[in-house]
């Protein structure tokens, strides 16, 4: 039994070289028992201090309970898989995908694989963020890794083991992947890649070209050019954004990568190539910009001078308007301190009153002050002041809505003085 779970966990890794995987011990407090990384660079841990020790330690405190829901339910109901938070050595939590895999039905030891999906995560909570700028701003205005595979021409030993590995790979690789000879014919892909083409085997593409595939035909003049590049040069091209149209007339976003392929001495005999599926994270990316250039188109239109600061009352952000009535360039006055614009009586009084907003939560909607522009100008200024949060509620600087009501106060307090 252990040397069949030792073999399954091995295949694991294979499969997923870029990911971290645990075996785990269900029946002693999800005890580790193996690991595929000697240091976990990403959490910052060593594997011996990790070995031995239950997983539902390395998993953010929040997560711990919707994990063990995910793996009693998956038994039952084959859940493919689930987002957690692991904490790393400095107690940060870091977002994986996490999927779960059976050793066999008696076994109570599972082995789990952990993505790291940070930059995703980030996508959606800057979005999130820019959303929650916007909406208040809206309140205010009332208007796979690098491969080189050996493919000898002689010793059928070493050809049966490249070929026992490439077969043990290509059937469960999550991405799109196929490999060509120097004459960019198809010597082999992975089963994705060959049903997506219309083939019910992958040995279906042997020997043929992209005019011969009919979702690629169109593109194959441009898929040869780019090909032919990576082999001419000897040098990979990686991580590069392509949208595709897939068969169903779907258009989807993959990172591709073209790597040329050597034989044993170490020359190029063809080219191995990889699609990675990233339309989600395209698509939240896409979003992200739409919300950024609708709030940025928003405050660039109002008459109000719109600014942020951090919790110091250093600018980090203002609207021409601002920078208009301030007299300063927007290189000159992003990450000066608010303060810097008065004398230290009204210093006092801004402080006080941003320490108040701080400490209730409750805005001010129209704190009166004398300030300064560049130069030199006295002006009486009113302005709104509100609290700024993250996507988490972590509170992180004010923003408000400024005018320059000078004429307007000097008119009241002319009126005051006649009526006395």
């Amino acid at each position: 039994m252990v040397i069949i779970q030792n073999n399954f966990f091995k295949r694991i890794l294979e499969n997923y070289i870029d990911d971290l995987v645990f075996q785990i011990d269900l029946d002693d407090k999800f005890k580790i028992l193996q690991i595929n990384k000697e240091i976990l660079s990403n959490l910052g841990y060593k594997k011996s201090y990790l070995l031995d020790s239950s997983f539902l330690n390395l998993i953010f405190q929040k997560d711990v309970y919707k994990f063990i829901d995910y793996i009693k339910s998956s038994f039952k109901k084959g859940k493919n898989s689930h987002q957690i938070r692991l904490i790393d050595n400095k107690r940060n939590p870091i977002w994986y995908e996490l999927k779960k895999f059976d050793i066999d039905t008696f076994s109570n030891k599972l082995i789990v694989v952990l993505k790291d999906i940070t930059k995703l995560k980030s996508i959606e909570k800057k979005l999130n963020e820019t959303e929650e700028r916007l909406k208040l701003i809206s309140d205010m205005v009332p208007e796979i890794s690098y491969w080189k595979l050996i493919s000898p021409k002689d010793g059928k030993d070493a050809v049966k083991k490249s070929r026992e590995m490439l077969e043990t790979v290509i059937d469960t690789i999550p991405q799109l992947i196929y490999w060509k000879d120097e004459n960019l014919k198809y010597l082999g892909c992975n089963q994705k890649f060959a049903s997506i083409s219309g083939f019910k085997r992958p040995h279906s593409l042997i020997g043929k070209t992209d005019r011969e595939i009919s979702w690629l035909s169109h593109k194959s003049k441009e898929i040869r050019e780019l090909e032919k590049s990576v082999l001419n040069s000897n040098r990979p091209e990686l991580n590069k954004i392509e949208s595709w149209k897939l068969p169903s007339g779907e258009k989807r976003w993959f990172e591709v990568n073209r790597i040329p392929l050597y034989n044993i001495e170490n020359k190029p005999t063809g080219i191995l190539c990889t699609f990675d599926d990233i339309t989600d994270r395209k698509i939240a990316e896409e979003k992200l910009k739409e919300s950024e250039e609708k709030y940025r188109g928003i405050l660039e239109n109002i008459k109000e001078c719109y600014f942020e600061v951090d919790l110091r009352g250093n600018l980090t952000f203002c609207n021409e308007a601002f920078i208009k009535e301030s007299g300063y360039s927007q290189d000159e006055i992003i990450g000066v301190n608010f303060s810097s614009f008065v004398d230290e009586e009204n210093r006092r009084k801004i402080y006080n009153a941003f320490n108040q907003v701080y400490r209730t939560e409750n805005g001010l909607p129209n704190l009166q002050y004398k300030g300064f522009k560049n130069n030199g100008e006295e002006v009486i200024v009113e302005t709104s002041v509100y609290l700024r949060y993250n996507s988490e509620g972590k509170k992180i600087g004010f923003s408000g809505i400024l005018r320059i009501i000078t004429e307007k106060y000097i008119l009241e307090q002319k009126l005051k003085e006649s009526e006395k």
